[in-house]
C-alpha cells in the first residue's frame, strides 16, 4: 500500500467521481480507477459501489475512510518538519483571490516564491467571490488561497499573514467629507455602493448596517473594487473599501475617508488549505509566506485594536 493509492480513495470517497479525482490529483481517470483497484486488491474487498459516474463508499470503504484521512494528515505533519531544497519541489501549485489584492498585496510573495521555486509552475487564480475561494479549495480546484479570517468551513485550516481596515470613503466634494464625526442619523438616506454577497467586504458592510440598525439605499452593487472605487471617485455614492486600495487616492485627495463614530472595521488575512493535507508545493509556499511577511505592504502589518471584530461570511 502506498500514500497514492489512499490520495485517490480519499479524493474520489470526497467527492463521489473518480472523474473529479483525477481532475484534483492532475491525473487520468484510468490512473486513478487503477490506484484504487489496487487498494481493494489489498483491502480484499470493494470500497466502493460503481453506479455510472458517481461512486459511493461500500460499508468497507466507510471503515478505511477515517484511518486513510488521519494517516494522509500525519504524513503532512511530517513533511511539514522536513527541509527539502527549493529546485527539488516541483509541480503545480493553484492559489486563488481576488484580483485586487493579487494586484497589490501578494504580487512580491508571488514573485519572490517563484524566483525561489523555479521548478514550480505558480498558477494564480482570481475569484469573483471570496465564498468562490472557499468552494474551490474545498473542491479541489486550489490548493490554497487567501481568505478572510475566521475560516469559514471546519475542513479548512491555515494562518493569518495581514490585516486590514474597511474604510467608508466619499468624493471630497460630498456634504459628509466636511464633518468631523458621522453619526447614524446622517448615513440612513446616504446612497450606497456595496460589495456582493459573498465577498468578505460585503460582510463588513452588512455588520456595519445591522449595528446601526438601518437598511441602506444601494444604488449600485458590484465585486470589482476598482470600479467601486471609481464610482466614489465620480460622486455616484459612498463605499466600504480596504485601506491599502486607497493610500494613492486619499493623499491626492481625490477620495475622503468618512470618520464614523465609534466604528472601526478591521479584518485579519491569510492562507487557507484543507485540513487534511496538502501538496509539497502548496505546503513550502505556506512556510515561505509565513517566513517572509516583510514582502508584503506595512498598511497589511499594522496592528489591530484590541475591540474590532469578526465577521462571519456564512
Amino acid at each position: 500500500m502506498e500514500f497514492r493509492h489512499l490520495e485517490a480513495f480519499v479524493s474520489a470517497a470526497e467527492r463521489e467521481s473518480f472523474t473529479r479525482a483525477a481532475d484534483h490529483m492532475h491525473l487520468t481517470q484510468s490512473a486513478v480507477s487503477q490506484l484504487i483497484r489496487k487498494l481493494e486488491e489489498e483491502v480484499g474487498e470493494p470500497l466502493f459501489v460503481r453506479d455510472g459516474r458517481a461512486v459511493k463508499l461500500t460499508e468497507a470503504g466507510f471503515n478505511l475512510f477515517d484511518t486513510a484521512v488521519e494517516i494522509l494528515m500525519l504524513r503532512r505533519k511530517l513533511e511539514e518538519k522536513t527541509v527539502p531544497l527549493p529546485a527539488a519541489v516541483n509541480g503545480s501549485l493553484r492559489i486563488g483571490t481576488s484580483s485586487s489584492a493579487t494586484a497589490y498585496l501578494w504580487a512580491s510573495m508571488y514573485q519572490a516564491f517563484a524566483d525561489t521555486y523555479p521548478n514550480v509552475d505558480l498558477d494564480v487564480r482570481t475569484t469573483l467571490h471570496t465564498v468562490t475561494t472557499v468552494d474551490q479549495i474545498l473542491s479541489g480546484e486550489l490548493d490554497i488561497g487567501f481568505l478572510p479570517f475566521p475560516l469559514s468551513d471546519p475542513r479548512l485550516e491555515g494562518y493569518h499573514l495581514a490585516n486590514h481596515e474597511a474604510l467608508l470613503v466619499s468624493h471630497p466634494a460630498h456634504p459628509l467629507a466636511k464633518k468631523q464625526q458621522i453619526s447614524k442619523r446622517d448615513l440612513q438616506n446616504e446612497r450606497f455602493i456595496l460589495f456582493k454577497d459573498g465577498m468578505n467586504f460585503r460582510a463588513v458592510s452588512d455588520y456595519f448596517f445591522r449595528t446601526m440598525g438601518f437598511e441602506p439605499q444601494v444604488v449600485l452593487q458590484s465585486n470589482d473594487t476598482n470600479l467601486i472605487r471609481a464610482m466614489v471617485q465620480v460622486g455616484f455614492g459612498i463605499a466600504f473599501l480596504p485601506d491599502w486600495g486607497l493610500q494613492r487616492e486619499l493623499k491626492e485627495g481625490q477620495l475622503v475617508r468618512l470618520p464614523v463614530q465609534d466604528m472601526e472595521l478591521y479584518e485579519e488575512i491569510g492562507l487557507a488549505y484543507l485540513r487534511r493535507g496538502i501538496c509539497l508545493a502548496a505546503a513550502e509556499f505556506m512556510k515561505f509566506a509565513g517566513a517572509n511577511r516583510h514582502l508584503i505592504p506595512d498598511i497589511a502589518l499594522k496592528d489591530l485594536p484590541q475591540n474590532w471584530k469578526h465577521f462571519s461570511l456564512r
